[in-house]
């Protein structure tokens, strides 16, 4: 079986809807060291639908690049982790705790919480049948009531598992409340395999002490890469870095360049990229600078990610700063438009939609 070293990495997390190819370059370019394709339905791989296939693709032939997959049915799963194989995947993440109804609804995801045997055999055949790690991500528990991590990492590490990803929160609990790092660091203590602990990094000094916390081997970082997807370079420099303005233009234009390269440069090719890159600029709206020497005793007494975090106080109206930080859904798509039929960047064109 392949190896893969799971020690002092930094992951990024599946993102449905964000995790696709040009995102994923772009955090790999900035020091992503492992990323993770978007979650994909082994069913629907087993189907033949072209759709979900697409998902299977590699980022790049540099970095570690991993499949995730969300499945209940063990024949099922062990085609499509031959599929993503044939397709280059690294290794195989099984997907136990995404939310969603859709996903919940079909006994995959956060439901298999609920059913730790059948989940176990799953992951046992998995690693039977497969070439490549398999690496599973979970929850801390279906709800506050239910919180099961401890003994279902345990199972898993019983069962083969290469690693587990531990998002410390419930199903139940979505994305609100702060994520138990307690609890990923009890986990770490209780099994050999590596731990990756999840949940609430927006900053290097966050991430530091998250890491130092939880005691795991490595870190996952999904809503703060949308943020900022430069977060990597700043955990791995230990510095918090502040681009202006046009520098985040810069970054953003960069992932048109890429997204076009990836859909098409035509107008077929502008229209598929458009809505999903001003569905970006939803969570890179929402970029704050956040130097250490002021943010970080606010980050200890509770995350900075789950902060209501004001508009700097030195973003002007009428200032680039203030376009990029609006949260109108209008002006996120103009933004994206203009980013994705522009040939060079002219920062200053963007004051346009004051």
């Amino acid at each position: 079986m392949k190896k893969i070293d799971w020690q002092n990495k930094l992951i990024l997390a599946p993102l449905t809807k964000g995790g696709h190819v040009p995102f994923r370059r772009l955090c790999e370019s900035f020091g992503a060291d492992i990323t993770i394709s978007e979650m994909a339905y082994a069913f629907k791989l087993f189907h033949g639908d072209k759709r979900e296939k697409a998902l299977l693709r590699r980022t790049s032939e540099q970095g570690i690049f991993g499949v995730q997959l969300a499945a209940e049915n063990l024949g099922v799963a062990i085609d499509a982790c031959q599929m993503a194989i044939e397709e280059g995947a690294d290794f195989i993440d099984l997907n136990c705790g995404c939310p969603i109804h859709d996903t919940v609804k079909r006994k995959m995801g956060a439901y298999l919480l609920q059913k730790p045997r059948h989940l176990t055999k799953l992951v046992e055949g998995m690693v039977k049948y497969s070439s490549v790690p398999i690496t599973v991500k979970i929850r801390s528990g279906w709800d506050e009531r239910r919180i099961n991590a401890l003994e279902l990492s345990k199972d898993l590490e019983n069962a083969g598992a290469s690693a587990i990803t531990l998002h410390g929160r419930t199903r139940s609990q979505r994305y609100s409340k702060e994520a138990d790092w307690d609890l990923v660091a009890q986990v770490s203590q209780a099994v050999k395999i590596p731990i990756i602990g999840n949940g609430d990094i927006l900053t290097f000094y966050e991430a530091e002490q998250k890491k130092e916390q939880g005691q795991c081997a490595s870190l996952m970082i999904g809503r703060g890469a949308l943020i900022k997807p430069w977060i990597f370079k700043e955990i791995k420099e230990k510095a918090s870095l502040t681009p202006t303005a046009n520098e985040r233009l810069a970054i953003y234009f960069q992932l048109a360049q890429t997204m076009k390269d990836y859909y098409g440069q035509d107008e077929f090719g502008i229209k598929r990229a458009l809505p999903l890159l001003a569905w970006h600029f939803s969570f890179l709206s929402k970029y704050r600078p956040l130097p250490k020497e002021k943010f970080k005793e606010q980050s200890l007494n509770y995350p900075l990610l789950q902060t209501r975090l004001d508009p700097h106080e030195d973003w002007k109206e009428g200032t680039l700063d203030a376009v990029l930080s609006t949260n109108n859904e209008k002006t996120h798509l103009a933004i994206a438009e203009k980013l994705l039929r522009a040939s060079s960047l002219e920062a200053e064109s963007f004051l346009d939609f004051l």
